[in-house]
C-alpha cells in the first residue's frame, strides 16, 4: 500500500508539477500578511514565543560553537 501511494505520489508530482506550484502561489498571493500573522499566532500561542525563545539559544550556541573553532583553528 505505502508503495502504490508513493508512486502515485511520484506521478502526480511529476506530471503536475507546474499547476501544482501555480495553486500553492496563487493561493499565498491572496492572502493578508496581517491577518495571516495573527491568525497562526492565535493558533500557536505559547507555543510560538517557545520556538522564538528556542531559536534565539540554539542560534547564539551555534554562534559560539563556530566562533570558537574559528579561533582554535585559526589563532
Amino acid at each position: 500500500m505505502d508503495g502504490w501511494v508513493t508512486d502515485a505520489a511520484v506521478f502526480a508530482v511529476d506530471r503536475y508539477r507546474h499547476d501544482i506550484a501555480s495553486i500553492i502561489t496563487d493561493t499565498v498571493e491572496r492572502w493578508d500578511a496581517a491577518e495571516t500573522t495573527e491568525k497562526i499566532e492565535l493558533m500557536v500561542g505559547r507555543d510560538l514565543q517557545y520556538i522564538r525563545l528556542n531559536g534565539t539559544v540554539i542560534g547564539a550556541l551555534a554562534g559560539l560553537a563556530i566562533y570558537t573553532v574559528a579561533n582554535l583553528l585559526l589563532g
